[in-house]
């Protein structure tokens, strides 16, 4: 681990690097949105209803394919 490098206790439990999703019926949900969050924590998510909400949770828990970017848990990719 080099001096600029985050220690265990930094490194974010979850990360979510210029993620883009969209649905086949052409509706982008999500655009280029990053996130980290570093646990444990409470974190709560607002916003309209259509603002995305429920697709950012869906793909957290990999039920929607990003697009683009990348969305990790504990460091690790989802499958």
């Amino acid at each position: 681990m080099s001096a600029t490098e985050p220690g265990p206790a930094l490194r974010p439990t979850i990360g979510i690097e210029g993620l883009t999703v969209a649905y086949r019926n052409g509706t982008v949900a999500l655009e280029n949105v990053s996130l980290a969050l570093a646990g444990p924590t409470i974190c709560g998510l607002v916003g309209t209803n259509g603002s995305g909400k429920s697709t950012l949770f869906k793909a957290l828990m990999g039920f929607v394919a990003p697009a683009r970017g990348r969305v990790s848990v504990c460091g690790q990719g989802l499958r």
